[in-house]
């Protein structure tokens, strides 16, 4: 299995040789394959665990994973998460992949994170195009927008939010409009230019979801 993901990794074109990549660790056998596939395609590797301390074994699996990125030479940064109340599920992962975010835009590169399926450790990565990609989610058969408000889809991106609001027009689409903020940080290189590409194409998908045609 381990051997099959790594085939589906070096496929997809996600890990890359010699460039950045957050791995999101959390012990489990899919991450740790997840890991070792980085690994072996040459990515410089930077580590994520965070600890939410919902159980006895929470620290246990701190420990296996500092020991784990000690022994394979990985950098590793833990975040300790306290959680508020509601559905700890949705909470945790709200702030793992929060967490994950601003470590990428630290270290000006993205993030993999790795899941089980069917009670087998998969790492399934699709390359979506150029810049864009998934991690595979079983089950999932569509993914729309119609339920988003722009400014929900906006806040997403969290090395923008500073920037909110503070165009010249109320309802910049952040293209060709003069005094547009975020254009203004793409051009002095507090943004991306791929993270407001995929911005732009994201609200024009959600533009067009309301249309009744």
């Amino acid at each position: 299995m381990q051997e099959r993901a790594f085939e589906l990794a070096r496929a997809s074109g996600l890990i890359r040789p010699g460039e950045p990549l957050i791995v999101l660790l959390s012990g489990g056998a899919d991450s740790v394959c997840l890991l070792d596939c980085a690994q072996r395609l040459d990515a410089r590797v930077h580590v994520l665990h965070v600890n939410y301390g919902l159980r006895p074994g929470s620290d246990a699996d701190e420990q296996f994973c500092r020991v784990l990125c000690d022994r394979m030479g990985v950098e590793i940064t833990v975040q300790r998460v306290a959680l508020g109340e509601g559905n700890l599920q949705a909470l945790a992962r709200q702030a793992r992949y929060e967490i994950a975010e601003r470590l990428a835009v630290e270290h000006s590169c993205d993030f993999a994170a790795a899941h089980t399926a069917s009670d087998q450790a998969e790492t399934v990565l699709y390359r979506l195009d150029d810049e864009s990609w998934i991690v595979d989610s079983p089950g999932m058969k569509e993914f729309g927008l119609a339920h988003l408000e722009p400014q929900e889809i906006e806040n997403a991106f969290i090395e923008m939010r500073p920037l909110l609001g503070q165009c010249r027009f109320r309802n910049c689409s952040h293209g060709v409009e003069p005094g547009c903020v975020l254009q203004g940080a793409v051009a002095s290189g507090a943004v991306r230019p791929w993270r407001l590409k995929l911005l732009q194409q994201l609200l024009s998908e959600r533009s067009r979801s309301d249309r009744p045609w």
